[in-house]
């Protein structure tokens, strides 16, 4: 209120001394007791009048730049009331009739009439422009369009959802930045989403409400408190208390804002609840590259609850849990510490109670190993997902050309967990094995391949094969080490050309050609199910692992969203800039240089000519 005030007091301080400047100008300049200075007088009065509309129509342009009202446009207007009032209050020697209401003056107001109709017609489009905005995007890449995840939470809001900023006059230009990256996320949903960046010098309360703290490097580290919030601040005895959800933006990212919006947009808090007792890998641990700590700490800065749920001691899975994880313990780690494998086995108790958990309607997310069985493999068929105990071995890309790592890059391209990843994403696996889709279907389960391994083509003195994927029974085979010492004694290239002409089926004799689906996705609704049962199977029990999530974190993540049933996934693959290129043949190239150096400036020289010869004859 006090900042307004003293916007006003400079409006009418402007005015003021504008009209006693120009009042006494009038005086010193003019004698309008003569008929030349009369005449002046008027003329000079005419410009004022138009000089000061002028100037009310600059601090309107300068209201809209700013987008507030503040001390320039105030002042801008002031000055045009004074230029207007000026003359107006020299009536003593030079009425108002006769010094406004001329010929001249007519002919002058209905000019500006027209540039105030123009200017308004221009005004009147950049407002609706600016309220109901529409950009298009011509990149390749779409670099500057919100991902079809982040237009799908938007749209999917129930309740309002306000983006508060807190920022220093200082940091204009940073809140400009803060602007752009909202008003994108406006324009889906305006009467959902909406935003407001506040000073929080002039409002004090309000920051202190939502916990808006400054600190004094925050120019230097370029930080705006941002706040999205589910509700508003409410008065109270200790002053202005939050009602409602409020979170905490750390970043201008859209996969940052969007997860942040899903988050307070979300009423009841979903729980993932891992399996634990059957020397599965821990939950806590961050640094062991077997465990899951990484992957805890993950789930929980989505928003989601983590916990450990023993099922021979609780007999059923509780009805908080929303996910049940199960991971099988790294065979590697098993043989290495000379522990049994069926130490992974789950219990007949613990079977049971994730069936009943399926039939209402449960969700499942299960990480095999190979050379363990879980005792899931016969649940896992019921819903058309069979499982296997041998072991992938990936000579076409694995990772750092270890076979026993395969980076895969062939997704589904139109399932809710992989659409957008292929070529733009890649998985890591670490001694992984074959999760197939079953030959016959069960009625009413709908599956989905998630990902394969790579396969090539190459030619062999006996046709072409396809190449260079294999699955075998163990790798403790004298045939198996051989092979690895002649992979790192000859080159890639020959090793492929061996590989594909049979050196692999020459010295592990069980071993099988891919290619090999790594992942399978699930999805069954029976009759009185109140919700769908889901199910996603991954074929190694290290690809949400402290060493490899840096690789699959977008994989997993998604997989938690679809079997939650969020209403849009929120990890959003970053967009790559890639450059656009012009391939020309040389003809194309003659063609475009003779044409800009030589054409064009001949076809000026010829039209000169042409012109000089019509008016030479003329």
């Amino acid at each position: 209120m006090k900042g307004n005030t003293a916007i006003y007091i400079s409006f009418v301080l402007a005015a003021i001394v504008t009209a006693g400047l120009l009042i006494a100008i009038w005086n010193s300049l003019f004698d309008t007791e003569t008929k030349a200075g009369h005449n002046r007088a008027k003329a000079w009065g005419n410009h004022l009048f138009i000089g000061g509309i002028f100037m009310a129509l600059v601090g309107v342009l300068v209201y809209y730049i700013l987008e507030k009202y503040g001390f320039a446009p105030a002042i801008i207007h002031g000055i045009g009331l004074g230029m207007i009032l000026g003359p107006m209050m020299r009536g003593s020697s030079l009425s108002f009739s006769e010094g406004v209401f001329t010929s001249s003056t007519f002919f002058g107001s209905i000019t500006v009439f027209v540039i105030v109709v123009v200017f308004g017609a221009l005004f009147a489009i950049n407002y609706m422009g600016i309220q109901r905005s529409k950009t298009f995007d011509f990149n390749k890449n779409k670099i500057h369009t919100l991902s079809d995840q982040t237009i799908k939470a938007l749209k999917g809001l129930d309740e309002k959802i306000e983006v508060v900023g807190f920022a220093l006059d200082r940091q204009l230009h940073i809140e400009g930045a803060v602007r752009a990256v909202l008003k994108k996320y406006r324009a889906i949903n305006r009467d959902k989403f909406s935003f407001r960046i506040i000073n929080p010098m002039k409002a004090p309360q309000l920051a202190q409400c939502y916990g808006a703290r400054l600190r004094a490097d925050d120019k230097k580290r370029r930080i705006i408190p941002l706040f999205l919030a589910r509700g508003s601040c409410v008065e109270s005895k200790g002053g202005l208390k939050f009602k409602g959800k409020k979170i905490l933006v750390e970043g201008l990212s859209e996969q940052e804002l969007t997860n942040k919006l899903i988050k307070v947009s979300r009423k009841k808090q979903k729980e993932v609840c891992f399996l634990s007792g059957r020397s599965q890998p821990s939950i806590e641990n961050k640094n062991k590259p077997y465990d899951y700590g990484k992957f805890k700490q993950l789930l929980i800065e989505r928003g989601l609850k983590v916990r450990s749920i023993d099922l021979v001691s609780l007999e059923n899975v509780p009805a908080s849990c929303s996910i049940v994880v199960n991971v099988s313990p790294e065979s590697r780690v098993l043989m290495q510490q000379r522990i049994s494998l069926t130490t992974a086995r789950l219990s007949n108790i613990e079977v049971e109670a994730i069936q009943r958990y399926l039939k209402k309607g449960g969700k499942m997310m299960v990480f095999q190993e190979p050379l363990i069985e879980t005792n899931l493999e016969k649940t896992l068929d019921t819903y058309g997902i069979q499982t296997d105990s041998r072991l992938v071995l990936d000579f076409t890309s694995g990772f750092q050309q270890n076979p026993l790592l395969p980076d895969v890059r062939e997704f589904n391209k139109s399932h809710a967990i992989t659409k957008g990843f292929y070529g733009r994403t890649r998985a890591v696996l670490s001694w992984a094995t074959p999760v197939q889709v079953k030959t016959g279907r069960p009625k009413g389960v709908v599956l989905t391949n998630l990902m394969t391994t790579r396969s090539l083509r190459l030619r062999t003195p006996t046709g072409t094969k396809t190449c260079c994927v294999f699955s075998i029974k163990s790798p403790n085979t004298p045939g198996f080490r051989r092979i690895f010492r002649f992979m790192r004694a000859v080159k890639y290239r020959t090793l492929l050309s061996k590989i594909a002409g049979g050196l692999i089926e020459q010295q592990i004799k069980d071993a099988k050609r891919g290619p090999f689906n790594l992942a399978v996705a699930a999805a069954k609704k029976e009759k009185g199910q109140k919700e769908e049962t889901r199910i996603v199977v991954f074929g190694d029990s290290m690809t949400a692992s402290n060493n490899l999530l840096q690789f699959n974190r977008s994989l997993v993540l998604n997989s938690i969203y679809w079997l939650t049933q969020e209403k849009s996934l929120v990890h959003i693959p970053s967009k790559r800039r890639k450059p656009s290129r012009i391939f020309l043949t040389s003809a194309q190239k003659n063609f475009i240089n003779y044409t800009s150096q030589y054409g064009i400036p001949a076809f000026f020289l010829f039209v000169i000519f042409l012109v000089m010869s019509v008016r030479r004859h003329q």
